[in-house]
């Protein structure tokens, strides 16, 4: 005899509005709740899950009582299915989200009820006229009632200001005669009603976001139509363009507060990525956190796999950290070259494919064995013609992999020159991992970039004027205090709305803020010298006071130099074609300042591809060990305040392959060596290191704030 199995259990049957019977359907309930709770911080994104999960078990039992008492197919009514969801998430102890659940409960319900409005039959206005109404899904009468519903809806209106509105805009439409209209030409007359009674803010949430038919048109002759720096930082389709021309557009009508959204239109600052705003600018991830099961020849290859998705959910990328992790079984010698070069030409294509940087950082190994390997490959692939991920390195990797091989130096001279090996540094208990990334002591998990706004320093030079340091500072400070508003109106849309990747990586979030133009900012300043201490005094109070307001917003806010390339461009466009407030030089004999008009203004903290070009004096077009020598001072003394960072343009300044008798160099190895010893001799020197105690808050000073 075959033993009774467990009792199935019966349909959850759900009663409709319109009385029909159908099963539950569980992905729908959970699209429900995430609509719902869209409107308030959600820390757990597995809650509308998990509560769906708990109503139909709810569900399921109430049903089987039912069965129980002999009640022949059971249903539940959609209110008692609503009432489920609303007790559930009582009991998990959301009580936030059972708010909101209830609240968005009454706007339908509120929403069905001005559905069921039916004008009297005696209204003058209808005539046996009904206009017809076009929209994406057909032609329909038209109806007042639909007016109503998506006032309340939209515009979140109540219903009686909404009837009021569409009944304003159905006297309009009668009175014009119109027999035809689209929806949009609706929206339109909605729209103007909307304005003469004064609702707008009822205008600005229910208005469309759009683009101009012209604007459109130009795009498909022309992808590069919506990149108002001239340039793109990857190769992108016209579904792409439009996409994020929409999303910018969006972002600065409607998370930005009106006066951030004022300085981005100006050119006073910059977000970067408005046109991905729901996407963290950069996520840094363990190579850990992605594998399965033991490391073997393949793992490499199954860890790109892993990682493709999540690099298509950010805006400018991905670093792996740690790849030792997923290299320890691919052998020694030649098996192992050969694995990591198939590797770096599949990561290549990766990024070729998404248009996306795929970076690597810090490859870990006992000797800095795999760091060797890496470098080796990476620069025997350089001058293939592939976009191969960038190395985030420190100098005790690069040292130690040199001592392991010698033969290194002239393919890590190579990297550093191309700008695919960039120098870090870390300090002040910050690991820094990569754009925008920094870790704690030992934490393991995925961080994420939130976002970064670059800073329009030469404009705030220019209005401070020359030897007016106090003034520019103080400039700064004011900027700054902004800055971290917009990263705060970005950090409350993310957590409403935003897209950090697979669930499974939850990731810390920081944010960035990058200086752009900050030695031409110095050269006005200095009324055509640039002085370093002063630089310092600059970029000191920028880290400073980032992470301080960033405190007060609950944001960690840090300087960072791995942004701003596309507002670089914007910048010196923006100051170079108006008019600005400016002081007059106050020494005509000493070295003239950048003009008013440039391409570029610099990147960072050491220039950069849209760096000074010929105006690169104070650094130089390195030829010679001295002029190496002279740099990497200057850079020290430059960056003594800022504990953790990366040299991102280390290649702008530095050219020219031999010294001055002729012998070979390697002008870029030479400039981080001794870039990494004068800083630490500085570092233990300056006040603004971090083993100095900051200047009392007393003592009156600008500085007085710092700490």
């Amino acid at each position: 005899m075959v033993p009774n199995g467990p009792a199935e259990s019966p349909t959850l049957l759900i009663q409709t509005r319109a009385g029909h019977l159908t099963p539950l359907d569980p992905g729908r309930l959970e699209e429900s709740l995430h609509l719902a709770l869209s409107m308030i911080p959600l820390e757990d994104p597995m809650l509308p899950g998990e509560a769906v999960s708990v109503v139909r078990l709810a569900a399921g039992s109430r049903l089987q009582r039912r069965v129980a008492q002999g009640e022949p197919a059971p249903f539940l009514t959609v209110e008692a299915l609503g009432e489920l969801v609303e007790e559930a998430l009582m009991q998990m102890g959301h009580v936030a989200a059972a708010r909101a659940y209830i609240l968005q409960r009454d706007r339908r319900s509120r929403a069905r009820a001005a559905l069921e409005v039916v004008a009297p039959d005696s209204d003058p206005l209808r005539d046996g006229r009904m206009p017809m109404v076009r929209d994406g899904s057909g032609t329909t009468p038209w109806n007042l009632t639909r007016i109503v519903s998506a006032l309340m809806r939209e515009a979140e209106l109540p219903q009686e200001i909404a009837g009021e509105v569409a009944r304003r805009v159905e006297k309009r439409v009668f009175d014009a005669g119109l027999r035809r209209l689209s929806s949009s030409l609706i929206r339109a007359f909605v729209d103007n009603e909307l304005g003469a009674m004064g609702l707008e803010e009822a205008l600005k949430r229910q208005e469309p976001v759009g683009i101009p038919r012209h604007d459109l048109r130009a795009v498909f002759k022309n992808p590069m139509a919506f990149d108002v720096t001239g340039f793109g930082n990857q190769p992108r389709g016209v579904v792409s363009r439009v996409g994020g021309e929409l999303l910018r557009r969006f972002a600065l009508e409607d998370i930005l507060d009106p006066e951030i959204a004022d300085l981005q239109k100006s050119g006073s600052l910059e977000l970067e990525n408005l046109d991905a705003p729901h996407r963290p600018v950069v996520l840094a991830i363990p190579c850990e956190l992605l594998l399965r099961g033991a490391p073997s020849v393949s793992t490499p290859m199954e860890l790109l796999g892993a990682v493709a998705p999540i690099l298509s959910s950010t805006s400018q990328g991905v670093v792996l950290e740690d790849l030792n992790s997923a290299l320890a079984g691919i052998g020694r010698g030649a098996r192992a070259a050969a694995v990591m070069r198939e590797f770096l030409l599949a990561a290549s294509a990766l990024i070729e494919a998404t248009g996306k940087p795929l970076d690597l950082s810090s490859p870990g190994g006992r000797g800095e064995r795999w760091a060797a390997v890496l470098l080796q490959q990476a620069g025997g692939l350089l001058h293939s013609g592939t976009r191969l991920p960038r190395l985030f390195l420190e100098i005790s990797e690069v040292e130690g992999a040199l001592t392991r091989d010698p033969e290194l130096q002239d393919p890590i001279e190579s990297l550093l020159a191309s700008g695919q090996l960039v120098p870090v540094w870390h300090g002040g208990g910050d690991r820094y991992v990569g754009p925008g990334c920094r870790r704690k002591g030992r934490e393991r998990g995925a961080l994420a970039c939130g976002g970064a706004v670059s800073l329009n320093l030469p404009r705030l030079a220019r209005s401070a004027g020359s030897w007016r340091e106090e003034r520019f500072l103080e400039q700064i400070v004011e900027l700054l205090r902004k800055s971290v508003r917009a990263l705060a109106n970005l950090a409350r849309f993310q957590s409403k709305m935003g897209e950090a990747g697979p669930v499974h990586l939850k990731s810390r979030t920081q944010y960035s803020v990058a200086p752009v133009g900050l030695l031409q900012a110095l050269r006005i300043l200095g009324d055509g010298e640039l002085r370093a201490d002063q630089g310092a005094r600059v970029l000191g109070l920028m880290a400073e006071a980032a992470a301080r307001f960033g405190r007060e917003e609950n944001l960690d806010v840090r300087l960072d130099s791995a942004f701003g390339v596309r507002a670089s461009v914007r910048f010196a466009r923006s100051d170079g074609d108006s008019e600005h407030p400016r002081q007059e030089r106050l020494f005509s004999d000493l070295p003239m300042p950048e003009g008013e008009r440039v391409a570029h203004y610099s990147l960072g903290f050491s220039g950069g591809v849209s760096g000074l070009g010929d105006q690169a004096l104070a650094l130089g077009r390195l030829t010679s060990s001295d002029a190496s020598q002279a740099a990497a001072d200057f850079l020290a003394r430059l960056l003594v305040g800022v504990r953790s960072g990366a040299l991102t343009t280390l290649q702008n300044p530095v050219s020219g392959p031999v010294d001055g008798d002729g012998s070979p160099v390697r002008p870029h190895l030479a400039l981080w060596r001794r870039f990494d010893a004068v800083r630490s001799e500085h570092l233990e020197q300056s006040p603004l290191s971090s083993s100095t105690p900051a200047p009392s808050p007393s003592d009156g000073s600008l500085f007085g704030t710092l700490g």
